[in-house]
């Protein structure tokens, strides 16, 4: 069973994942009919990248480690699925719209932080959750093409997982969308970069947007 919940986050993360990713405030069309699970899964997999090291070395992270930026066209694909899955009113879909946007769009950058462990690595789970107090990750930031580095402001970290000799953890990190009146990513922003800091070493994910 734990073979295949690994297996299944490793599908998850391969699915659709590109090289760059669209600029997330873009003007989006969605379908609300057909498989509306696929289309989630595929907006999803535009806006999620795999770690990356400057050296080669992911210390005691594993490549399989990804992130996603919960773009405003990432919530609506898992609204429109949600809504038909609970048949939900429009008004009622629009209620849950401006609360969810209001939580993870309007004013915040909203990433999904998932982590792996080296199989190798000692304690492992010390690797995979962000905000924990037996966490060796000493910090998280986000880095702009502009030169700009920003902390988050809000951090959640579920229990980690032990699964097929990894540990893993899923993250969720807020920063702020606005600073001194300007969008942070703006259609002039050529990438953020997202890195997770143990110490010396450290890994990063690389959002290469498309203008």
């Amino acid at each position: 069973m734990k073979r295949i919940l690994l297996a299944c986050l490793v599908l998850l993360a391969l699915a659709g994942v590109t090289s760059a990713v669209p600029y997330p405030y873009k003007d989006y069309d969605l379908p609300t009919t057909g498989d509306l699970a696929a289309i989630e899964q595929e907006v999803r997999g535009k806006y999620t990248v795999y770690a990356s090291s400057e050296t080669g070395s992911f210390h005691s992270w594993d490549s399989l480690s990804y992130a996603m930026l919960q773009a405003p066209e990432v919530m609506d694909a898992g609204l429109n699925h949600t809504a038909r899955q609970q048949f939900l009113t429009e008004q009622e879909k629009k209620d849950e719209r401006e609360k969810q946007f209001k939580l993870f769009v309007d004013d915040v950058l909203s990433f999904t932080l998932v982590l792996f462990s080296s199989p190798s690595a000692n304690e492992g789970y010390r690797y995979v959750e962000v905000d924990s107090p037996l966490s060796s990750i000493s910090r998280v930031v986000l880095e702009t093409s502009h030169g700009e580095i920003f902390q988050p402001t809000f951090v959640y970290s579920a229990d980690s997982k032990y699964i097929d000799g990894r540990w893993w953890g899923f993250n969720g990190l807020l920063f702020p969308r606005y600073a001194d009146g300007k969008q942070i990513i703006n259609e002039n922003t050529e990438w953020v970069r997202l890195w997770v800091i143990a110490g010396t070493n450290r890994i990063y994910f690389h959002f290469d947007f498309e203008h």
